[in-house]
């Protein structure tokens, strides 16, 4: 899911946060049912705003493929998108194969490749705003009622769980997928100094701890 970054950043550069987008059937097709999802339908309006959110702070893998067709019409236009951008920060050993991270054996990335992404997201203030949320209140839909979205970074929030809670840390994206192991962007400052820390194949069960979260702190 650390790929809903760039999915995050081109729809902040291509669209405009207020336009109301559409659920289509196609966007909902091909997704693993144990993956994360914000529970959209097919023919369910949301503002992008609120996608966003959905997508950063819940992880909504189905909010992905919407944005896509929002931004380029269909999905494998989109990831061509994807793939165009990363070239251009210089992410010479990444392919994304998706618009939200589920496992395909042709959607990997690097740490390193990770550092241009994320310092590129960073950069941007309206990111920063979605990166960083902890909680959002999404409004009633026309399928649904209001959901209110808690951040999976729990270095950031007791929301959920507040063994890890960080007060020096904020942003950016968890991920999990069974191959690649639990992962986590996250950001902490120290009076003027500013952190980046990357990990990935972390055990997210290791003795009842997440070690995400317990090996971010750590650093």
């Amino acid at each position: 899911s650390l790929t809903k970054i760039m999915t995050c950043m081109l729809a902040i550069e291509y669209g405009n946060l207020q336009d109301i987008l559409t659920v289509s059937s196609t966007a909902l097709d091909n997704l693993s049912e144990f993956g994360s999802t914000a529970g959209l339908v097919a023919g369910e309006e949301m503002t992008l705003e609120n996608l966003l959110y959905c997508i950063m702070l819940w992880s909504a893998n189905e909010g992905c493929n919407v944005i896509a067709e929002y931004v380029c019409g269909d999905i494998d236009s989109f990831v061509a998108l994807m793939n165009r951008t990363a070239q251009a920060l210089g992410m010479k050993n990444t392919q994304f194969a998706n618009t939200h991270g589920l496992h395909d054996e042709n959607h990997y990335t690097t740490v390193r490749d990770l550092i241009a992404l994320s310092t590129w997201a960073w950069n941007n203030e309206t990111f920063r705003r979605f990166a960083t949320a902890t909680t959002h209140e999404v409004p009633a839909t026309n399928k649904s009622e209001a959901r209110t979205l808690h951040t999976t970074n729990y270095l950031t929030s007791t929301d959920v769980d507040s063994r890890y809670y960080y007060s020096n840390a904020s942003g950016i994206k968890t991920g999990f997928t069974t191959p690649a192991g639990g992962c986590l962007i996250s950001t902490a400052t120290d009076g003027d100094a500013q952190y980046l820390s990357i990990l990935m194949g972390c055990d997210t069960k290791k003795e009842g701890k997440d070690m995400r979260f317990v090996e971010t702190r750590r650093l």
